[in-house]
């Protein structure tokens, strides 16, 4: 077998492969023979076909078949031999056989980059300073105040506002066409309604009713009512408000706690935790990003459109969970091939920095990460282990840990500067 290969670009090869005419002069003769045993031509008894009227009738098909099996083992044993991992289904062309030569055929496939010298050490990245202002705080107390006020009535009784508890009577005209109507609903005036609403509610007494007509956006959870202009009618029924408490020992315990003091404590440190983890999140991205800014690799198209798709159908659910829709237009699409480029490239500079620094995964490290999946879902350790016993599973919490260890590396030789805000935001397209 004779292989000649062509470097396409450098993710796409194409293989010339020929195959010695003895050999397909044998499988030729091979299928002629069993198809001479097995044919039924009219005016011949089974078995009794001249060979020259079975290649008249079936010689087509036969050397599509012999060629074609011929071009797919030769090509699996190409692969395997050259140890050889296509990123795409190759793509096979089968060329003319003529009669005393060699069968020839094309294979065109994607493959991993070959990679130089790879950038990584001294990679200079922003750190987010931990620092909880008292806005921050202040904000986080208000909030634990406005979570343990009572909902009451006010007295007198007076015309709604923003902040308001409300019940209301809300429907929907289109076309002038009743389309929504929803009796009985409770609001918080400021809070998830449309601004239109809200404006409509601000100052209405209890009973009154009125109506807005507006053009909604084209975000509008409801895609029949996208960009259309619409009326809503509403009538209030019930306004109460909230009557907040005093931040005292008293409201720390109504929380679960022991006093002000350890409400205030538990508070920073919920702060300080949530900046850290974000801290430590733009971190990561920002260093990732300077790996691929400083090595130019390129990405194969194939795990491309994989991620995208991948990527896609992650965010996609997550809208779904929210009620909302994501459609997959030309400006989602261009954001999620800018997104997908950069984390492809990310991803094999990363296993490639793995292989060169012997970084491995051992089962102490699965075992530690397990501990932390428990610790973090509140789980069970033995349900976690039961959980990725699962290969899939495992070879994702694996991947996962592998990456962990070459951000350590990465980390270990970074130049780190630590400011109040990046200088600009950390790279994401979608």
């Amino acid at each position: 077998m004779e292989v000649q290969v062509a470097q396409l670009s450098p993710v796409l090869v194409e293989y010339t492969v020929s195959v010695p005419e003895t050999l397909v002069a044998q499988e030729m003769e091979k299928a002629f023979v069993g198809l001479q045993r097995s044919a039924k031509v009219r005016g011949f008894r089974p078995g009794k076909v001249p060979r020259d009227v079975v290649k008249r009738l079936y010689g087509a098909s036969v050397t599509q078949d012999v060629c074609g099996r011929l071009a797919e083992e030769s090509l699996e044993k190409l692969l395997a031999e050259r140890a050889i991992q296509p990123l795409s289904k190759p793509q096979v062309q089968l060329q003319p056989l003529v009669d005393a030569s060699p069968m020839q055929f094309k294979a065109r496939f994607e493959v991993k980059p070959e990679i130089g010298e790879i950038k990584w050490e001294g990679l200079q990245v922003e750190r987010l300073k931990i620092q909880v202002t008292d806005e921050q705080f202040d904000r986080e107390l208000a909030a634990i105040q406005k979570q343990h006020a009572p909902v009451v009535v006010p007295e007198p009784l007076r015309p709604a506002k923003k902040g308001d508890r409300v019940t209301l009577d809300i429907a929907l005209f289109a076309d002038g066409k009743q389309e929504l109507n929803s009796d009985g609903m409770t609001a918080t005036i400021g809070e998830g309604l449309l601004p239109e609403i809200d404006s409509l509610l601000d100052g209405l007494e209890v009973g009154a009713e009125k109506e807005t007509t507006t053009t909604l956006s084209a975000n509008y959870p409801l895609k029949k009512f996208q960009g259309k202009t619409v009326t809503f009618k509403v009538k209030l029924l019930e306004v109460k408000e909230l009557q907040i408490p005093a931040l005292d020992d008293e409201l720390a315990k109504d929380a679960g706690f022991d006093s002000l003091d350890a409400l205030k404590a538990d508070v920073r440190s919920k702060l300080e935790k949530a900046q850290k983890d974000f801290s430590e999140q733009q971190f990561v991205i920002g260093m990732v990003a300077a790996l691929v800014n400083a090595n130019a690799v390129e990405a194969p198209p194939s795990l491309v459109e994989q991620q995208a798709q991948m990527t896609f159908g992650e965010l996609k659910r997550q809208r779904e969970t929210m009620g909302q829709t994501l459609e997959l237009t030309d400006q989602v699409r261009q954001n999620l091939l800018v997104d997908s480029v950069a984390k492809v490239r990310a991803g094999l500079l990363m296993a490639e920095l793995a292989m060169r620094n012997s970084i491995k995964v051992g089962d102490q490290d699965i075992d530690k990460a397990m501990q932390e999946i428990a610790e973090d879902s509140g789980k069970n350790i033995a349900r976690i282990r039961a959980e990725y016993r699962d290969p899939n599973r495992r070879q994702m919490l694996i991947g996962m840990v592998l990456e962990d260890k070459v951000l350590d590396l990465l980390q270990s030789k970074a130049q780190i500067k630590d400011v109040d805000t990046l200088s600009s935001p950390a790279p994401n397209s979608l």
